[in-house]
């Protein structure tokens, strides 16, 4: 393992890769430098937004491999790669902490779940615990059943969705399954967390909602078909973008729908929620803020597409298609937007006023911090 420093763009460069002695060749049959220049900075066009350039990372990344997922916390950045390996950065600096792999090469993961002591990571078949100063293995743990989703960590239980159709929590202090709720068809999007309940939507639009103190149910629903992209909740409510062409908020006490938004079209975007307001693309009408709380439209913008990220200085920040833009909450308004080449995803530390951390289609991750 060799870490490499180098200065970029009038700035630090903190990069951590694995080379032979005599070169290297990365994504592509790319050299890190290339692959690090492929991931631009414009520093004034982000200065304009409230943003300026911290640093960038080149996590390990084999000519045959690409990025999967990039998370982030307070303190911690973790990138992984197709073939599995995990990269720990000191998001204070950029500086790798640690690097790992877990299983072999061909192992399907499904998700990280980072904590202030411990990150835990899921693939189909098991959980890892490390710890999260040193990457060291706390533990390794076979699943009850094939996992499809992301998990959803609360203290020892690890929250996951099946293959087989069953919502699930598997308890870390003994390494056995601690309670399952099955309903008839696949879990394919991470569960979510209202007010304390965990709710999930599998591929055929059952909805189940469960207490993971109690282990009961709260409640089950449907709606005719499954979710087109990533759950969302906020204001005791579950926000589900269905392929059934509708948005849907539903109650985890209540069997039934609080509203229902119906569009043309098969939702594809996540529903985003902040201050009382859903946020959600539709095909037709485009970046739509409906209120939380009976569904009715505020704003459409039929220009504007992608998700919204985070707010920067009360203003929402949308990512759509290489364009970051920033939008008047009350009027749906683009104000500005920038140029932001050849990312792959776009994450945040926090909502409201957080770090921006791009990543690229070569596994560059780049961090922006709020200026004053």
């Amino acid at each position: 393992m060799i870490r490499l420093s180098m200065s970029l763009f009038g700035a630090i460069v903190a990069a951590a890769v694995v080379l032979p002695m005599s070169g290297c060749s990365g994504p592509k049959g790319l050299t890190l430098e290339q692959r690090i220049e492929l991931l631009p900075v414009e520093n004034a066009e982000w200065r304009r937004i409230g943003y300026r350039w911290d640093w960038k990372v080149a996590p390990p990344l084999g000519a045959e491999e690409r990025p999967v997922r990039t998370v982030v916390s307070d303190s911690l950045l973790l990138t992984q790669t197709s073939r599995g390996e995990i990269t720990a950065f000191a998001t204070s600096s950029g500086e790798q902490i640690w690097s790992t792999n877990l299983a072999n090469p061909l192992t399907r993961y499904t998700g990280i779940s980072v904590g202030e002591e411990r990150v835990v990571v899921t693939s189909q078949a098991e959980v890892f615990g490390l710890d999260a100063d040193t990457g060291e293995l706390l533990l390794r743990q076979a699943f009850d059943s094939l996992v499809n989703t992301p998990p959803v960590v609360l203290g020892d239980v690890v929250v996951v969705g099946s293959n087989d159709g069953e919502l699930y929590g598997h308890f870390l202090a003994t390494g056995f399954k601690a309670w399952g709720h099955a309903i008839n068809g696949v879990f394919e999007e991470q569960p979510v967390l209202i007010d304390g309940i965990v709710g999930a939507v599998n591929n055929r639009g059952q909805i189940v909602f469960v207490d993971p103190v109690s282990f009961r149910q709260t409640a089950q629903g449907s709606i005719f078909d499954g979710p087109g992209a990533p759950l969302g909740s906020g204001n005791g409510l579950l926000f589900v973008p269905s392929l059934d062409q509708s948005l849907w908020a539903f109650n985890p006490r209540e069997r039934t729908s609080v509203w229902r938004y119906a569009t043309p079209d098969p939702i594809l975007e996540p529903a985003v929620y902040h201050n009382g307001v859903v946020y959600c693309a539709f095909r037709e009408a485009g970046m739509t803020a409906l209120d939380a709380d009976t569904g009715e439209v505020l704003w459409e913008n039929a220009d504007q597409r992608g998700r919204v990220v985070g707010t920067r200085n009360g203003k929402l920040l949308a990512w759509d298609n290489g364009r970051l833009s920033v939008i008047d909450p009350q009027r749906g308004v683009v104000i500005d937007s920038i140029t932001v080449p050849n990312v792959l995803s776009i994450d945040t530390d926090r909502f409201e006023d957080g770090n921006l951390y791009l990543t690229s289609n070569e596994g560059v991750v780049a961090r922006f911090q709020p200026t004053s």
